[in-house]
């Protein structure tokens, strides 16, 4: 979708133009758009993919719209304990996601998580809590 063409069109065109295009698409346009149209973004998805793209959206290091999932996600993702993930068990689901972003070369979501957790007061010794323990397997 070349949106450049767009910014071309008189301002009254484009308006009637954006009323036909749906909101997946929508929701791609620029970030005032996201803002607007990212609480239908949830229905999009199907929810056995939303692990998915969470992931996805960290290993790209999108650090717009991770800032907005983790405002919004953020008690949940805290108490899913003892989130597995390839063989190992993270205290809760953000320091899954923390581990994720060192994994993946993913710095501006990793600045975002440490100073979202600075804003709500979680912020201090997260170097002591930031367990993760390998699963061993018997055989």
């Amino acid at each position: 979708m070349d949106l450049t063409l767009l910014k071309r069109l008189p301002e009254e065109i484009v308006i009637i133009i954006e009323d036909y295009i749906p909101v997946q698409c929508a929701l791609l346009i620029s970030k005032t758009h996201y803002m607007n149209y990212h609480k239908f973004f949830r229905s999009i998805i199907n929810p056995v993919n939303i692990e998915k793209y969470i992931r996805s959206t960290v290993k790209r290091d999108h650090c717009f719209v991770f800032k907005n999932m983790l405002r919004e996600n953020y008690e949940r993702w805290f108490n899913m304990k003892n989130y597995s993930y390839k063989n190992k068990n993270y205290l809760n689901y953000v320091y899954f996601i923390k581990a994720f972003c060192i994994e993946n070369d993913s710095m501006n979501v990793y600045k975002a998580i440490n100073i979202f957790l600075k804003e709500i007061g979680l912020g201090k010794n997260l170097h002591k809590k930031n367990i993760s323990r390998n699963i061993k397997w018997k055989h």
